[in-house]
């Protein structure tokens, strides 16, 4: 298993795909606990050599449907996700992302004994934000 300085070692925080589109999520990734939690935690380390940054592998956890494109554009096939996605869309997926880092945070420091592993996966924290989200919006 990849270890957080492993990959701190082979992967930049900041993505080639996703540079700078995700600025306050990314701010969030520059934080050792925060990557350490992410990667320890939530083990996301299954994109590692797949994709050239944290960001990167972050976002294609998050929106799956985002790893084609990001696979396109490693290759030379494809545009960054920055000439795909709206100023309005990348804020939406910036503040989504903040969202399941927060809770992530959360969850560690409230549910996990020292040295333990997350209740969650990321799959299922991602669902937790977006029903809490539903639950929270205004046509509910």
């Amino acid at each position: 298993m990849i270890s957080l300085l492993q990959c701190q070692a082979i992967l930049p925080v900041a993505g080639r795909a996703t540079e700078s589109l995700f600025p306050k999520a990314e701010r969030l990734l520059r934080k050792d606990e925060i990557r350490s939690l992410l990667w320890d935690g939530y083990d996301l380390r299954s994109c590692v050599g797949e994709f050239e940054s944290e960001m990167d592998c972050l976002v294609v956890e998050t929106f799956s449907f985002w790893r084609s494109a990001c696979q396109a554009f490693y290759r030379d096939e494809g545009p960054p996700l920055r000439e795909l996605v709206s100023p309005t869309e990348a804020l939406a997926y910036d503040s989504f992302l903040v969202r399941c880092i927060e809770l992530a945070q959360i969850l560690c420091e409230s549910t996990w004994p020292v040295g333990g592993k997350p209740a969650n996966n990321w799959p299922e924290l991602i669902c937790a934000v977006l029903e809490a989200a539903s639950k929270h919006s205004p046509s509910s």
